[in-house]
C-alpha cells in the first residue's frame, strides 16, 4: 500500500483529550511511513510554538477565532480561518481528513468534501 497523505483538524490548540487522541494518531501514522498535517482552528492557550517543536509533522493554526474580538471581527476571522483551510486541503490534495470535534466536524467535512478528498472521517471526543 503506498503512503496516504493525511489531514487531522481539531477545533483548538489547547491541553484535552480530543487533542491528544489527534496527536497520538498523527504519531502513529508518520512512524508506519505516511505523511501527516494536524491543523486546528484556532489556539486557544498558546501552545502552536511548543507543539510544533515537539512534533515531527506540521501542525498548522487556521487562527479563526479570537477571544475577546467584537463580532465582526470574530465573523472575518472565522472566514479567513475557513480560506485558509481550503487553500490547505485544495494545494496538498490529501486522501484522508480526519476532525475530532463537533466544530471541526461542521466546518471541515464540507469543506473536504468540495475539495475532493476521497476519505472523510468524523469523530467526536469530549
Amino acid at each position: 500500500m503506498r503512503p496516504l497523505s493525511i489531514l487531522f483538524l481539531g477545533t483548538q490548540i489547547a491541553t484535552g483529550g480530543a487533542q491528544k487522541v489527534l496527536l497520538d494518531q498523527a504519531r502513529w501514522f508518520i512512524d508506519r511511513g505516511h505523511t501527516v498535517t494536524a491543523a486546528f482552528i484556532y489556539d486557544k492557550e498558546g501552545l502552536h510554538k511548543k507543539w510544533q517543536e515537539a512534533n515531527a509533522f506540521p501542525i498548522i493554526c487556521l487562527c479563526a477565532f479570537r477571544a475577546g474580538a467584537g463580532a465582526l471581527e470574530k465573523s472575518l476571522s472565522v472566514i479567513r480561518g475557513l480560506w485558509s483551510l481550503w487553500k490547505l486541503v485544495y494545494r496538498e490534495r490529501y486522501d484522508v481528513i480526519e476532525t475530532f470535534t463537533l466544530d471541526s466536524n461542521v466546518l471541515g467535512l464540507p469543506l473536504a468534501w468540495w475539495a475532493g478528498i476521497p476519505v472523510r472521517i468524523a469523530t467526536y471526543h469530549f
